[in-house]
């Protein structure tokens, strides 16, 4: 049986259908706006059956808000692309691409429409959207500055860097050469640097003078990268970071770790002074008893003329041991101020007197003082504060440098530094530390506070002083102010709100009253430990007349005499080398109970946390060097009297 045979042009219309057939886009043509074909891509994407559309209005297939659009677009005599809303049969809108034109179908005029499904598409785009957008609005909100240049233009900046720059507007930096930015000091190496950036996706960080538009200049660090696509285009991304704020903060801690420096120092310096002057002081009044015994026994035993002959020399002797005690007291004095310092880690907040504080910062200051300016006091009573006494210290410290540096040498007769304390209505504790040198000009009185800024010639002081007298009284709860006219002074205006608690007595080393004038005590076993072999020395020759004394420079050396002997005193220093008089008392208390209630503490300034803790827990009685011969009898007295009364004597 033959095959029929079929006409070249029915074969040929066969094979187009069956290729728009199998098309991935949906095609439809119409005619009238009534659809006469539809293409299997169309009938899935519709979810209507082919029988089902042919015959349809074309608008029946699409979304009610995109018809007039659509309708607008079919009266188009030429090809026409656009995008418009579909609807399935369930109602489900797609987004569809879509290119229409007329044909002849049929032999008749028709309008053939393919369309795409982009619905997918379309929310990717939209995710992109709101992830570009998200994207740009963080960008925005950085503080870091962020710059792109292409071409060494620059074509985007973001708010940071537009402020921090000191413009108003984007338009003002977009098309600026990125180079332009640069002081010219360091354009070389910048430009080199951008280069680099162009051929590698990151480089090493720059820092780069930047030029403000007002001509200032700033330090910035860039880092950079180069990116493939910003607004179509390839282009270099830089992240510009301000480094004051790390520089300040490199500067704060350098000095933080030089006032603990200083103030280690200080308890050093405190400590070995303290310990020649016990024994000067105690030596001192030994000798100036001897010369009085002196004085008196020649009155008596030689009389007449030859005793009238060495009186004058041994009242002389007497003025002159009088001013050497004068001096050591006045050493003691300044010692126990460096103590303020010498704490300045303990950060330990109490009710604090102001001006005992501000007299003993007075004190150590007062050497410049007194060379270059006329201390004038003005004290009204005021409130104690809640305040760690070493940062109170370094506040008025600061502001008495700050007077003294503002003063003219060449006027030092009407050079003054003025000092005064009063109570403001609202309760507030008010210091005022004043001078009446060059001032501050009006322009620069706002940014005083500022850290590394200063009114001083270059390298006088850091500019850190009165940035730190800011952070002490802000945190104490206060406030500092400063009023200044040129050529006429400075007065910097510190409040302090008044303390909430009662104060409580609280020292370095606290100590029982003592028993003034106490009488004679009896003859007693004592051990004396001190790595000072001149104070041993002393105390050996001030107490074996009355007692039996056995001194060691040694802890460990004690441990062993008090392990063999025994001693119904220990005159024990708490600082000293390998065995401590800490570590005395501790072994003491385990080896051999209750003895360890004989010590007596002899310290020339407990600066440590542990010291210090030590002796603020601990029962025992102390003296704090340098100590005068009553105090040291009184608390051997003192020490009998608390045995006696524990053994019921």
């Amino acid at each position: 049986m033959q095959e029929a045979k079929v006409a070249p042009r029915e074969l040929d219309e066969r094979w187009l259908r069956d290729l728009v057939d199998t098309a991935f886009d949906a095609l439809v043509i119409s005619r009238r706006g009534v659809v006469v074909f539809a293409n299997r891509s169309f009938v899935e994407l519709s979810g209507w059956t082919r029988e089902e559309i042919i015959g349809r209005q074309v608008l029946e297939f699409v979304a009610p808000e995109s018809r007039p659009f659509v309708i607008q677009q079919m009266t188009n005599p030429t090809e026409d692309r656009y995008e418009a809303k579909g609807i399935q049969r369930d109602g489900t809108r797609i987004d569809v691409e879509v290119c229409a034109r007329p044909c002849i179908y049929d032999g008749e005029p028709a309008r053939l429409t393919a369309l795409r499904y982009i619905t997918e598409r379309k929310e990717a785009e939209e995710k992109l959207r709101r992830s570009e957008a998200r994207l740009r609005h963080l960008i925005e909100r950085m503080a870091d500055m962020i710059l792109v240049q292409r071409s060494g233009a620059i074509v985007f900046a973001n708010t940071a860097a537009i402020t921090y720059l000191g413009y108003d507007r984007l338009e003002d930096l977009v098309g600026k050469p990125v180079i332009d930015i640069v002081h010219p000091g360091d354009r070389s190496n910048a430009t080199e640097w951008i280069e680099r950036l162009s051929g590698e996706s990151a480089s090493p960080l720059s820092t780069v003078r930047v030029l403000r538009k007002d001509g200032s200049t700033v330090v910035v660090e860039f880092a950079g990268t180069s990116i493939d696509d910003f607004d179509g285009s390839p282009a270099v991304v830089l992240l510009g970071r301000d480094v004051a704020d790390r520089q300040q903060m490199e500067a704060r801690l350098v000095q933080a770790d030089l006032l603990a420096s200083m103030g280690t120092l200080a308890a050093g310096i405190a400590h070995e002074i303290n310990n020649p002057l016990a024994y000067m002081t105690i030596n001192l009044a030994n000798i100036t008893r001897s010369v009085r015994t002196l004085d008196q026994a020649l009155s008596e035993e030689l009389g007449g003329a030859v005793g009238r002959r060495f009186q004058p020399l041994l009242r002389e002797l007497d003025e002159l041991l009088a001013i050497q005690r004068e001096g050591a007291d006045r050493v003691c004095h300044i010692v126990r101020d460096f103590k303020v310092f010498a704490r300045g880690s303990s950060s330990v907040r109490r009710p604090t007197d102001v001006q005992q504080v501000l007299e003993s910062t007075i004190r150590i200051a007062f050497n410049d003082i007194r060379h270059r300016a006329r201390l004038v006091r003005s004290y009204d009573p005021i409130p104690l504060v809640d305040a760690d006494e070493p940062r109170l210290g370094q506040l008025f410290l600061n502001l008495l440098i700050n007077a003294l540096q503002s003063l003219d040498d060449q006027r030092v007769p009407q050079n003054e530094v003025r000092v005064a304390t009063r109570t403001d209505a609202a309760g507030n504790a008010v210091i005022e530390i004043g001078d009446t040198g060059k001032g501050i000009p009006p322009d620069a009185l706002g940014r005083v506070f500022e850290p590394f800024y200063s009114t001083k010639p270059i390298g006088v002081g850091t500019g850190l002083g009165l940035s730190i007298c800011h952070s002490i009284a802000t945190a104490l709860g206060g406030g500092i102010g400063i009023e200044s006219e040129v050529d006429r002074g400075t007065v910097c205006r510190i409040s302090l709100p008044p303390a909430t608690s009662l104060p409580v007595a609280v020292t370095e080393a606290p100590t029982r009253p003592l028993v003034r004038s106490a009488p004679n005590i009896r003859r007693s076993r004592i051990l004396i430990v001190d790595d000072e072999p001149s104070l041993l020395q002393t105390l050996r020759q001030e107490l074996q007349r009355d007692h039996d004394v056995t001194c060691t420079e040694s802890g460990a050396r004690a441990l062993d005499l008090l392990r063999r002997e025994s001693f119904d005193i220990v005159l024990c220093d708490l600082m000293m080398p390998s065995v401590s008089g800490m570590d005395v008392y501790e072994t003491l208390r385990t080896e051999k109970p209750g003895l360890e209630r004989s010590l007596i503490f002899m310290t020339a300034g407990a600066f440590t946390h542990a010291s210090a803790e030590f002796l603020s827990t601990t029962p025992n009685l102390k003296l704090e060097k340098p100590f005068r011969w009553d105090e040291l009898h009184d608390v051997l007295y003192e020490l009998q009297r608390d045995r006696d009364r524990d053994s019921g004597r």
